[in-house]
């Protein structure tokens, strides 16, 4: 809500008392922060509202509040990219957190709003791997593509299905991995590429799609909007968890560094490595510079503990056993879902084990 208040009134900035207020109200003393969120002063003070974050054994702890609040800046830059004029009828209506609106239906009048920016239909969508989360909406999204003016014209030499929906782009590794998995044939990629580049002009941009061989799988992407200055990364980077590397399918911890070295090599920041390039990533908040090189940094030093551990003779139990990540777990670390800590130090253990054999899966 933030993002969009701030934007609409063109707020400089707020005040926030409480920061890093630890202690318990009016005393030197310190409470036990993750029992006791208001300092021993509830109900005049809210729980979690002294502080944005938490003292941790390594240096700050993030709060959800902070995310939250990351995530609201994160809109405030989306409306200036977009040229949404801050007095725009999409937000005339705010004035307070009072009057913003709650419901599923003010997201859908929102979104038909935006899309009042351009009644041009959706020619090309670009998947960046083939995953059912980058690639779920491929079917509906498409569909909202068809230009019965393109149908039996010049362009239907080019592509069988000019016309009929949005142009599908994904590296020939994506396609193949989605006709294996006997994907619906409407949302399979129908222009694809083998080299490390494909290129396009289009909306006044140069748009430009590199291959990533080996990092998260065999066939990931990331799109550079040359004149916007924005890169999506897909699931090689992300701000939510450690890499999706499927070793199964052609992903190694080596590919995965080199694919977030080349998405470094492409981005411009502002001031001290922020602002600049507008990072999206597969999953998590609109990120710069900064964050991505955090992420390789993050990497690169579990890359080498365990190796380090391998060159010692170490077993796959007795490097998960040492918790080389456990000064990032807070931030990247699960212990359930698809994707745990576990298996990423396992996918890790076993590229550097076997390199050759993780790569050519």
């Amino acid at each position: 809500m933030s993002g969009f208040l701030f934007y609409h009134l063109q707020a400089k900035g707020f005040p926030h008392w409480g920061y890093d207020y630890w202690f318990k109200m009016d005393t030197q003393q310190v409470p036990d922060l993750f029992q006791e969120g208001a300092g021993y002063a509830w109900p005049g003070i809210p729980y979690g509202d002294p502080f944005e974050i938490y003292p941790g054994p390594n240096g700050p702890i993030d709060s959800i509040r902070w995310e939250v609040f990351a995530e609201s800046l994160q809109d405030y830059q989306l409306l200036q990219t977009a040229g949404i004029p801050p007095d725009s009828p999409l937000l005339k209506d705010l004035k307070t957190y009072a009057d913003f609106p709650k419901s599923e239906a003010w997201i859908d009048k929102t979104i038909a709003a935006i899309k009042k920016l351009s009644d041009r239909p959706v020619q090309f969508i670009a998947n960046t791997g083939f995953r059912a989360d980058h690639t779920g909406g491929n079917v509906k999204l498409r569909a909202s593509g068809l230009d019965p003016s393109l149908q039996g014209s010049f362009f239907s030499n080019q592509f069988a299905d000019a016309g009929q929906g949005a142009t599908i782009m994904s590296h020939q590794n994506t396609q193949n991995h989605m006709d294996a998995l006997k994907m619906p044939s409407a949302g399979v990629p129908s222009d694809t590429f083998l080299e490390d580049r494909r290129r396009k002009f289009h909306n006044d941009d140069s748009i430009e799609m590199f291959w990533e061989p080996n990092a998260v799988t065999d066939g990931d992407s990331i799109v550079h909007f040359r004149r916007a200055d924005v890169i999506v990364t897909g699931d090689i980077f992300t701000t939510t968890q450690y890499p999706f590397i499927d070793i199964h399918n052609g992903g190694s911890v080596q590919g995965e560094i080199k694919a977030l070295n080349d998405i470094l090599n492409r981005t411009v920041y502002e001031h001290e490595e922020d602002g600049g390039t507008l990072v999206v990533p597969g999953h998590g908040y609109l990120s710069n510079e900064h964050e991505v090189l955090e992420y390789r940094d993050m990497v690169v030093i579990v890359r080498d503990r365990v190796r380090d551990m391998i060159n010692k003779g170490a077993t796959l139990e007795q490097v998960k056993a040492a918790r080389l990540t456990a000064d990032y777990d807070t931030r990247y670390g699960k212990s359930t879902g698809p994707w745990t800590t576990d298996m990423f130090v396992e996918a890790v253990y076993s590229g550097l084990k076997q390199p050759a054999a993780a790569a050519s899966k």
